[in-house]
């Protein structure tokens, strides 16, 4: 069998669209890369060290721990690596996205076809809160959990100085990937309190053996 050495740019393009095929809550640190059999330098020519600060720099990398073993994702890392897990995290900025695309594609309907009233206030925050309702529950086949842990300060109102515009506020609870799991074992033992006392002297004879054994429940 050949083996041909691929550009970064296919294995980019492969994770685009993995990234679009899952939920976008949905985390893709530990997921397996089905297109490359194998990636020898990532094992021979970097260590541990130089692979962490090269992540810490906020670099997406595929990686091989020895030959023959499983390629995959070592963390889904942005380029945004100094501001906290909200930045990044790409399924946090996806899964983002994908609240704000369906926000936006609701209102859009109102644009130029309705007027700044109380009356359309009142619609676009039942329709945000709909959006967002949705998204704290997830279906039963959706085994990584709902988009949203939940959400408040929800907010719509017209603007103070612009009257033909529409604000719309609200802090999103969103889920963040599972990336450790510390376990501590503590091991201890566990005996049953046993004990034998001996009652009555035993008799033998001169030469050792016992006088009458049935006394002394033999």
């Amino acid at each position: 069998m050949s083996t041909i050495k691929i550009p970064n740019y296919f294995i980019a393009a492969e994770l685009a669209g993995l990234r679009s095929a899952v939920q976008p809550q949905q985390g893709l640190t530990n997921t397996q890369v089905e297109t490359v059999s194998a990636a020898p330098s990532m094992y021979t020519k970097y260590t541990e060290r130089a692979l962490n600060r090269i992540a810490q720099e906020g670099t997406w990398i595929i990686t091989q721990d020895f030959e023959g073993g499983d390629i995959y994702i070592r963390h889904q890392l942005t380029t945004d690596s100094d501001n906290g897990s909200l930045y990044y995290e790409d399924s946090v900025g996806v899964n983002i996205d994908e609240i704000s695309y369906a926000i936006n594609n609701v209102l859009y309907k109102y644009i130029g076809k309705r007027n700044a009233t109380p009356g359309t206030v009142t619609q676009i925050y039942n329709d945000v809160f709909a959006i967002l309702y949705e998204r704290t529950v997830a279906p039963s086949d959706v085994v990584i959990g709902p988009a949203l842990l939940g959400f408040n300060g929800l907010t719509v109102a017209i603007d103070d100085k612009q009257k033909d515009r529409i604000n719309v506020d609200v802090n999103l609870d969103v889920p963040l990937p599972l990336n450790s799991i510390v376990v501590n074992l503590r091991a201890y033992a566990s005996f049953n309190e046993a004990s034998a006392t001996q009652i009555e002297a035993v008799e033998t004879d001169g030469v050792g053996r016992l006088l009458d054994a049935s006394d002394y429940g033999a």
